[in-house]
């Protein structure tokens, strides 16, 4: 779920997500991988790998309650750098084979 303020957030904070809008719904869709998060295991990081090695990263607050939604924290591009430093952070839970 994406709701209002956290899209406010994400286009004012990350301001190139206002064109790769379409890309994000894509990644919350269908990720090539979720990587758990260190700290909040209710955190899951979704990317989106582009042509380029590039990623679109999805926070997502994930909920175990019977009736609740999954919620997008935040969204950006990220490096190829910066997402091979997260392949090698050991933290993959999935990818898409």
């Amino acid at each position: 779920m994406i709701t209002g303020p956290r899209r406010i957030h994400y286009l004012e904070k990350h301001v190139e997500m206002v064109q790769l809008e379409r890309e994000l719904i894509e990644t919350l869709l269908r990720p090539d991988e979720i990587y758990r998060n260190a700290v909040d295991p209710l955190i899951a990081v979704l990317l989106r790998i582009r042509d380029d090695g590039s990623a679109i990263r999805a926070t997502v607050l994930t909920s175990i309650g019977q009736g609740y939604s999954n919620s997008l924290m935040s969204a950006w591009q990220m490096r190829r750098s910066d997402v091979d430093l997260m392949r090698r952070r050991r933290t993959l839970a999935w990818r898409w084979e």
